[in-house]
């Protein structure tokens, strides 16, 4: 064997490294996915690769280091948070309810993307509370679609749960250009059964609304900009966010924050935290 096979992952580059081996040709283009050319994502690569810890000797005791932080009342033992996305099926037979057992065994946050399905989410939070007791640190994701019923009874349904510490909003997606660019290689790519069998899009069968099945998605054709169920609205404002905040009694946290003029204003409009 390769001494490299021998000692397994420790860096986010060594893991991605692994991933890339063990990935479907679906799997690899849909992890692997940056908009544009990637120049955003070339330059936080860049920047944090940039920042240097500097440690400090002879301080003391340090045989019990403490790595939790609080965050609207619960613990992270980890402090890092899963960012939303979908179709963790790609990667694992099991989809998020692996992810969710992952988190809540090493005390990180996750949040779960409600695209998914109701079903799914019912066994995501189930999968968490039997790992970890208490469910672990679980935020709702969102999109702030056209139709704002939807939006709210998912918060209704959210918060109906008691699973889910915060609500995190995407507010840097007036379109859908992504699923537009991504569609083709889902129908042109082998796809997992699992995925086909559990996955819905989005999830509107949790809100009385009519079930997008990810079938009917893939046999969709367009250009992307009016993919069948819950439409991003391109004329997004504050007052989305004002609104959806005074639907819940849960945190808002903006997420596609980029400037500080745009963090000012999250917390202007009665955000509780940036991402």
């Amino acid at each position: 064997k390769k001494i490299s096979s021998l000692v397994p992952p420790k860096s986010i580059n060594e893991f991605e490294s692994e991933a890339e081996k063990r990935l479907s040709p679906l799997g690899k283009i849909y992890f692997g996915y940056v908009d544009g050319e990637g120049l955003t994502a070339k330059a936080c690569r860049a920047f944090f690769a940039s920042i240097r810890l500097l440690p400090r000797i002879l301080v003391g005791d340090l045989s019990s280091v403490d790595t939790s932080i609080e965050i609207f009342g619960q613990k992270l033992d980890m402090p890092v948070l899963i960012a939303p996305t979908a179709f963790h099926f790609l990667a694992c037979s099991e989809g998020e309810v692996a992810t969710a057992r992952g988190a809540a065994e090493v005390g990180a946050g996750y949040c779960y993307n409600w695209m998914m399905s109701s079903r799914l989410c019912s066994d995501v939070v189930e999968e968490g509370r039997s790992t970890s007791g208490d469910g672990g640190v679980k935020w709702l994701h969102l999109y702030m679609f056209e139709e704002k019923e939807i939006v709210e009874k998912a918060i209704k349904s959210a918060e109906a749960t008691g699973a889910f510490s915060a609500i995190i909003l995407t507010c840097d997606h007036p379109h859908v250009r992504v699923q537009g660019r991504m569609i083709p290689y889902f129908t042109q790519l082998p796809f997992p059964k699992e995925a086909l069998d559990r996955s819905f899009f989005p999830n509107q069968d949790s809100v009385g609304g009519d079930t997008i099945t990810l079938g009917e998605l893939l046999s969709f054709k367009g250009d992307g900009e009016n993919v069948p169920g819950g439409t991003n609205s391109s004329r997004l404002s504050w007052e989305d966010v004002k609104k959806i905040k005074s639907q819940t009694k849960l945190p808002i946290v903006a997420k596609g924050i980029l400037s500080a003029r745009d963090a000012r204003n999250a917390l202007w409009n009665g955000c509780d935290a940036i991402v």
